[in-house]
């Protein structure tokens, strides 16, 4: 809106609702046209107080066994957690879905509880995207494959985590994504997934006067080693991160 405006209109008055009272109106109007870039950089983000929230550093090359560690970890391991997973694109959604779908979904030595994967993103059709979200309503857990489509407007009940497996762009869609948690007046928590290269993203979270605290990789990898079929794979992944130690300073 600031922007259409400084295109529109000529010599523009911004009138605030909220904040100190001020006389005047240059000031006011050079509020209006002021970069929006430099607005945003100092703009402050309410998020939830009940709301935890994480971030792991993770290589490129095991992000997806990471991901599939963390659901096996809340979902099979664990008892009524239900997971909304944000990734870039409806194909990614379909893709992780299918995946996760025949692998995590098989049989298990463990006799655990089998997972339940739903998918959600804009080419889906109405009734399909309503079908999900009655679905997800009435389950007690599940996971929630899906695109930013998923990430304003939707009150899904006790939905305990939000894992952004694809980083957002701006501040401000993070706090959209993890505001499908912690609702009205109830707990949750949020998991952050960023490379090596993108853990600027943390300082600009901070300058929102958001603060995340570090979930360390060799947790999420260990939730491997607790079910027979993926044991194996995950004495190698816990080798390399033993070797290879990150830091969130890159």
């Amino acid at each position: 809106v600031t922007r259409l405006a400084d295109v529109c209109l000529n010599d523009p008055v911004s009138i605030h609702v909220s904040g100190p009272a001020s006389s005047d109106l240059t000031a006011s109007s050079s509020a209006l046209t002021s970069d929006p870039a430099t607005a945003s950089q100092s703009e402050s983000f309410a998020v939830p107080e009940a709301l935890q929230q994480f971030v792991v550093v993770v290589p490129s090359k095991i992000r997806l066994v990471c991901l599939a560690a963390f659901i096996l970890g809340k979902c099979k391991f664990s008892q009524n957690n239900k997971l909304i997973v944000f990734v870039s694109s409806c194909e990614a959604v379909e893709f992780l879905h299918s995946l996760f779908t025949s692998v995590l979904c098989g049989s298990s030595t463990n006799q655990k509880p089998r997972l339940s994967f739903l998918r959600l993103h804009g080419n889906m059709k109405q009734e399909e995207r309503s079908e999900v979200f009655q679905q997800l309503s009435v389950s007690q857990s599940g996971v929630l494959l899906c695109t930013d489509v998923a990430a304003r407007g939707l009150d899904l009940p006790q939905v305990t985590w939000i894992v952004q497996y694809t980083p957002p762009t701006m501040a401000a869609e993070y706090v959209h994504r993890v505001g499908r948690t912690a609702r009205i007046g109830g707990r949750g928590s949020s998991l952050l997934f960023l490379t090596p290269a993108e853990t600027a993203f943390i300082t600009e979270l901070a300058n929102h006067n958001i603060s995340l605290s570090e979930m360390k990789l060799q947790d999420i990898l260990s939730n491997l080693m607790m079910d027979d079929t993926y044991k194996g794979r995950g004495k190698y992944y816990s080798e390399v991160r033993r070797r290879r130690p990150l830091r969130l300073d890159g």
